[in-house]
C-alpha cells in the first residue's frame, strides 16, 4: 500500500509543480506585459530627457542669439563712436589746416610787399649804387 501511494503522491507533486498549460500561457502573457510595461517606462524616460535636452538646447540658442544681439550693439555703437571721433579729428584739421593756410598767406601777402618796398627802394636809388669794373 504504501508502495502504490508513494507513486501517486510522486504525480501529483509533480503535476503541481508543472502548471497547466492555461496557467503557464497566463504567467508568460504575464511576463511579456512586465517587460512590456518596462519598455515603455524606459521610453517615456528617455522621452522626457530628450525634452529636458531640446529645452535645454532652446535656451542656449536664446542665450547665443542674445549674446550676439549684444555684440553686434557694441560693434554697431564703436563703429558710430569712431565715426564721430574721426568726424571730429576731421573737422579739427580742416580748421588748423585753414589757420595755417590764412597764416602763411599773410605771411606771404606781407613779405610780398616787403620786397616791393624794397625793390621800388631799390629802384629810387640806383644811381647811387652802380656798381664799376
Amino acid at each position: 500500500m504504501t508502495g502504490e501511494k508513494r507513486p501517486e503522491r510522486e504525480l501529483l507533486r509533480r503535476r503541481s509543480a508543472v502548471p497547466p498549460p492555461k496557467e503557464r500561457f497566463e504567467i508568460l502573457l504575464e511576463e511579456i506585459r512586465d517587460d512590456v510595461k518596462t519598455a515603455l517606462e524606459g521610453h517615456s524616460v528617455l522621452l522626457g530627457k530628450v525634452d529636458r535636452l531640446d529645452r535645454r538646447m532652446d535656451e542656449h540658442e536664446r542665450k547665443q542669439d542674445a549674446q550676439f544681439a549684444d555684440i553686434k550693439n557694441f560693434v554697431m555703437t564703436m563703429g558710430r563712436d569712431v565715426n564721430a571721433r574721426v568726424d571730429e579729428v576731421n573737422t579739427s584739421l580742416n580748421a588748423k589746416i585753414d589757420g595755417v593756410r590764412a597764416e602763411l598767406t599773410e605771411h606771404i601777402c606781407a613779405l610780398a610787399k616787403d620786397l616791393a618796398e624794397h625793390r621800388a627802394d631799390t629802384e629810387g636809388h640806383r644811381s647811387q649804387y652802380r656798381v664799376s669794373e
